[in-house]
């Protein structure tokens, strides 16, 4: 065949298919492709415009708009490169919506979307995270730690050798304790956690640390909000803006975990409204308190790891002065009396002596016993170092005390030498404490835990706070490098430079949130009250009654007398508060008495006639009517 003829035979043919084949090799898919193209850039270009309005400016049309823009990318060309982003873009603004305008449908819709585009592209290796994504959708906006197990579960399945394979087993260990805690009885209501789990899945980067939680606790007059960040510490600054009025609080060099983006959150206590967060400039976190009628508010920093610490106080209302009558003793709380199931090398728990017991006398008879008022009341004398507190000039009384039992859950704290761990310990002796109180006084006894599990140390201030209590105590058991060491000592909230009280202090910080930095204001929150005056007495009492009561039942015992120190616990406490070190547990003898019951509760009983001993220094704490004198037993 000659060229002519083959061109002759070609050329026809090829314009045949031409026309068969439109779609393969015209001009058309490009057109497609070109509309696809647009439909992107249009819809990035839209979505900067609403990003840059304020967030009380957008609309609920906005983003319906915003959405069927990136789902046009889609329909017009399933195969263009961003048709698997827009999608994704869907699944992050239904989440933003359900943020801003509060609407649990559409955390719902943020997770069909999510899931759409990964049955769509199931080898898009940047959809990988979006596992990830639908799990932290069900946890911190819809509260369902089930589904959010089951999502992260998927996607270690899936993605085992990922880099964020281990944030996922982080995250995952963290939500089975959620879930674990839920079957466990607990002291107290959990804390109103605006969000606690907010970013394991993120890390920071480029040594920028990421603001990853927001948490608060709510009392009369008094918010707690606890800023928390990974990744290192961070400078802040502090506004107070009026019209409409609100507390400003700038963290330098930081960025906002994907998941509190643009949040905010209601608090509703009267004076503080609500807690909003964003990131105001790229290296800026800005959290916004909108408030109303605050009184004063304090801000320090806690680190490892770095929180920022906000204390809001509300302006005190005037209530009609109450008669000092005695009253039936607090009904007992049936939680607060029973210990946690512990095995072996752990403390019992705490239980009514029976007569084939040998047991020391009730406590009922080693305490001082309450007659009805009769005659003037008792003035309240002098501080032993010879001041007039406010607290004394107004006759105050102890009506609500919180005993706080410390360590727990993962945080045993010492350890002795045959294995009996602290927190079982101080657990035991805080629930034969609150015992022994509720018995002989009528103030409200509160513990901030009843059972084995952990609180982090800034909230079991918060607890004391947010329940008004007007005294406070810590109870550890002691430890040092020196097995032979031994004694008794009782710390106060105050700075110090004595190396002993602060290695201590640094030993009962290990596990807080709370250190010095920015020392102004720590310094400042601390000597804002009095409490310090107040705290030095109520050590003094409690030193006294629980070194002469075990010196008289062991012998040899170390007055170590009364010490300052900043433990973490005891910073913020807006009533006096100490830290006892009831004995060392590092001393095989003591650890050996430790084990005892009977010597748990004398240490009970001894803590017990301290705190009486300082109310009584105040002009009478609220005690309970003699029973003797009521006829009951």
């Amino acid at each position: 065949m000659t060229d002519q003829r083959a061109s002759r035979v070609l050329t026809p043919l090829l314009a045949s298919l031409l026309v068969i084949f439109p779609l393969s090799f015209s001009a058309a898919p490009r057109s497609r492709r070109a509309q696809a193209t647009d439909a992107y850039n249009r819809a990035e270009a839209t979505r900067a415009r609403l990003a840059a309005r304020p967030e009380s400016q957008r609309k609920l049309s906005d983003y319906r708009v915003l959405i069927l823009a990136y789902h046009s990318v889609y329909r017009l060309d399933p195969g263009y490169p961003k048709a698997p982003v827009a999608l994704e873009d869907i699944a992050e603004l239904y989440r933003e919506m359900g943020r801003l305008f509060s609407r649990r449908v559409d955390f719902e819709e943020s997770i069909k979307a999510y899931q759409f585009v990964m049955h769509e592209y199931p080898s898009a290796s940047f959809l990988r995270d979006a596992l990830l994504d639908i799990g932290d959708i069900y946890l911190t906006d819809l509260h369902r730690p089930e589904d959010a197990r089951q999502a992260i579960r998927e996607f270690l399945d899936k993605y085992p050798k990922s880099a964020k394979a281990d944030d996922a087993r982080a995250r995952l260990t963290v939500i089975e304790q959620t879930l674990a805690a839920k079957l466990a009885p607990a002291p107290r209501p959990a804390p109103n956690t605006m969000t606690s789990l907010g970013t394991d899945t993120e890390t920071a980067s480029n040594g920028i640390p990421l603001v990853t939680e927001i948490r608060h606790w709510v009392g009369p007059h008094y918010t707690r909000i606890v800023i928390g960040l990974s990744g290192g510490e961070a400078k802040f600054e502090t506004m107070r803006l009026a019209n409409p009025d609100r507390i400003v609080l700038d963290l330098l060099n930081t960025r906002l975990s994907k998941t509190l983006a643009g949040m905010k959150f209601p608090v509703e206590d009267g004076f503080l409204r609500q807690v909003r967060v964003g990131q105001y400039k790229p290296d800026v976190t800005r959290v916004v308190l909108d408030v109303e009628k605050v009184q004063d508010f304090f801000v320090f920093p806690l680190p490892n790891p770095f929180r920022l610490v906000v204390d809001v106080h509300g302006p005190q209302e005037k209530e009609a002065p109450k008669p000092e009558v005695a009253k039936s003793p607090a009904p007992k709380e049936n939680r607060a009396s029973r210990a946690p199931e512990v095995a072996s090398n752990t403390v019992p728990p705490a239980a009514p002596a029976t007569k084939s017991e040998s047991s020391p006398p009730s406590p009922r008879r080693e305490l001082p016993e309450a007659a009805p008022p009769s005659g003037p009341p008792k003035v309240a004398g002098p501080t032993k170092a010879g001041s007039r507190t406010l607290t004394r000039a107004l006759g105050l009384k102890i009506g609500k005390i919180v005993i706080d039992p410390g360590h727990g859950g993962h945080d045993t704290g010492t350890i002795g030498p045959a294995g009996l761990e602290e927190k079982n310990v101080v657990l035991d002796v805080a629930l034969r404490l609150a015992k022994i109180l509720r018995e002989e006084t009528s103030s409200e006894i509160i513990l901030t835990r009843s059972t084995d599990v952990f609180i982090p140390l800034e909230e079991r201030t918060a607890i004391a706070n947010e329940k008004g209590a007007d005294l406070f105590i810590s109870i550890h058991a002691n430890s040092s490098r020196d097995e032979s060491a031994r004694g008794i000592e009782t710390y106060y909230m105050n700075f110090t430079s004595d190396p002993g009280a602060l290695e201590v202090a640094a030993r009962e910080n290990a596990t807080s949130q709370e250190s010095v930095h920015e020392l102004r204001d720590l310094i400042q929150k601390i000597a804002l009250t009095e409490k310090v005056d107040e705290s030095r007495d109520f050590a003094v009492d409690v030193q006294r009654a629980v070194y002469a009561r075990l010196e008289r039942a062991t012998g040899a015992q170390k007055n170590r007398g009364v010490k300052k120190a900043p433990f973490v616990v005891l910073i913020g406490a807006n009533m006096p508060s100490v830290l006892a070190e009831i004995s060392f547990l590092s001393n095989p003898r003591d650890e050996r008495l430790l084990k005892r019951a009977d010597y748990r509760e004398k240490i009970a009983q001894a803590l017990a006639r301290g705190i009486i001993a300082y109310g009584q220094s105040l002009g009478g704490i609220k005690v309970a009517q003699d029973r003797s004198a009521t006829g009951r037993p």
